[in-house]
């Protein structure tokens, strides 16, 4: 399965442009409607090998409680 370019830690997006999506590990630009990862399987022929998933944060927002004071119940929102 071709990997997901939004996922990757090469991926830069530039705002404004024809070509937005920069593959930073190859050094190449794509248009808005084309993702690096298939040009790379365009051209090569196989998967993207350059990959790398994004680093996930060590710990997720916290979760706030919120008591209602009318009915005393714990209404759980998170952040």
């Amino acid at each position: 399965m071709n990997p997901n370019c939004f996922e990757c830690r090469h991926l830069l997006i530039r705002p404004a442009g024809h070509f937005p999506y920069v593959c930073r590990r190859y050094g190449f630009e794509s248009s808005r409607f084309t993702m690096p990862s298939l040009i790379v399987l365009e051209s090569v022929g196989s998967f993207c090998l350059g990959f790398e998933p994004k680093e996930v944060p060590a710990e997720k927002a916290p979760i706030l409680k919120f008591v209602d004071p009318e009915k005393g119940e714990n209404v759980d929102e998170s952040v």
